[in-house]
């Protein structure tokens, strides 16, 4: 199970309250939208996971078997005025398109970089935001949503040169700023040919950092190396 019976009953009582609220306009969109972002987080933290939502364990966790409490998530602080800004939830290149004639200082990349698909990594925390059970069929042993309509191209080995130059003969901005790792899809190589080929000025920087690691090393299952190297490469798009 992804969470202990208790937790799993108090997350579905809280979604479908939420729901609730939001029918009878007790709440705001906004304040839906943060109370689901709240219970993520509170879902998360007692999650019966080793870090995605690939697999649950076998057995409940000491973290999993505790009482589920909500977490009231707050902005983080900034040292800046408040400035006005827009989130913006959709694929990224319709959303260039649409912004084509928007004055844009940088634009930050920072896609998947692997094979992991995060619509089968993170699909539990998709359906508490969607709350859409009844409008799919699970699949599998793990609950998995249909991934096909949010399978990214860019963890996809294939097809991941074309989404960049896809993605890249879109970028509309002064500046675009790129961060990929050695254990990507693609080489160091290619990253920097990318932006040869549709930058100017390009800097490239790379940093060793400490790989992320669920757990610790086990008889079966041994990690391959505790660091890995990360590129952060700067240009300006040729428009």
């Amino acid at each position: 199970m992804y969470f202990s019976r208790k937790n799993g009953m108090r997350i579905q009582a809280i979604r479908d309250t939420i729901e609730v609220w939001e029918g009878q306009e007790l709440i705001s969109p906004t304040e839906k939208a943060w109370l689901v972002a709240c219970l993520i987080e509170s879902a998360d933290r007692v999650a019966n996971t080793a870090s995605v939502y690939g697999a649950y364990l076998k057995h409940v966790k000491a973290s999993a078997r505790k009482p589920m409490r909500m977490v009231a998530l707050k902005p983080a602080p900034s040292p800046h005025p408040p400035q006005q800004h827009r989130v913006f939830c959709e694929d990224s290149l319709g959303l260039l398109e649409r912004l084509s004639e928007t004055e844009i200082n940088l634009i930050y990349v920072d896609t998947p970089y692997n094979h992991r698909q995060y619509a089968a990594n993170y699909h539990v925390l998709e359906t508490i935001a969607q709350w859409d059970m009844g409008q799919f069929e699970p699949r599998g042993v793990t609950g998995l949503r249909q991934p096909e309509a949010q399978r990214s191209d860019f963890c996809i080995s294939s097809a991941v040169e074309e989404a960049y130059r896809e993605l890249f003969q879109r970028l509309r901005s002064s500046y675009v700023r790129l961060s990929y790792s050695d254990e990507g899809l693609r080489s160091k190589e290619s990253v920097v040919a990318l932006f040869e080929e549709f930058c100017s000025d390009v800097d490239f920087k790379e940093i060793e950092s400490r790989r992320f690691r669920a757990d610790v090393d086990r008889e079966n299952r041994v990690y391959k190396r505790d660091r890995l190297h990360e590129f952060l490469v700067l240009g300006k798009p040729r428009m």
